[in-house]
């Protein structure tokens, strides 16, 4: 919080407005909220891109910077956005305005590669996500995790999973608060979902978990 903020919800509370200091401080959250999904969706980006770098005359010239292209599927849909990120994992928010016109641009640009390709596994992310509340409801009971991981536990430690710490983080910081965390009956992956979203963060193979 800085002074401006401060001095603002001071003299709403002096004033006893608390309707507009609701409504300040609602607007600020979504802010927040907003500016840490749109970075969390471009450390995705920038960990599967490929990267066109502009020659010294586009640089110094022209001013362009590096043109990046999403390798994953990044696409606008009636239900909002989703992201179908390297090893399946599974993103999707319902505010498009997480989208800035760095972001949009990206999306635009990796559409022209490879459309049919793109568009099958858009399908597949579609289903996906219409099956995920009858596949995944077995709550998680606790989790532990290390630098790289996120083991999963259900309340009969049955079967555990491990997801990847860093998707597991994503999701969260894509998803807000309060999210509910499931898996399935097989360890197939972490389930997760809140007001803004949904996300399926998949389970490691052996290697990774290494």
């Amino acid at each position: 919080m800085d002074k401006t903020e401060y001095k603002t919800i001071m003299s709403l509370l002096s004033e006893y407005k608390i309707d507009e200091l609701k409504q300040y401080l609602e607007k600020r959250m979504n802010s927040k909220y907003s500016n840490n999904a749109r970075k969390a969706i471009m450390s995705l980006i920038n960990e599967d891109c490929i990267k066109d770098y502009p020659s010294y005359y586009q640089r110094t010239k022209l001013h362009q910077s590096v043109l990046k292209t999403y390798c994953g599927i990044f696409a606008k849909t009636d239900d909002g956005i989703i992201l179908l990120h390297k090893g399946s994992n599974l993103f999707q928010l319902y505010d498009k305005n997480v989208l800035d016109p760095t972001l949009e641009e990206i999306m635009e640009r990796s559409w022209s590669y490879g459309v049919e390709t793109k568009n099958k596994k858009l399908e597949f992310a579609k289903r996906l996500l219409s099956i995920l509340d009858n596949r995944y409801q077995k709550d998680i009971y606790c989790t532990r995790e290390d630098d790289k991981h996120i083991e999963a536990l259900p309340s009969d430690e049955a079967t555990s999973v491990y997801v990847p710490k860093n998707y597991y983080d994503t999701a969260h910081i894509l998803l807000g608060e309060p999210v509910e965390e499931y898996m399935d009956n097989k360890g197939n992956g972490i389930y997760l979902k809140s007001p803004n979203g949904k996300a399926l963060i998949m389970k490691m193979i052996h290697e990774e978990k290494k």
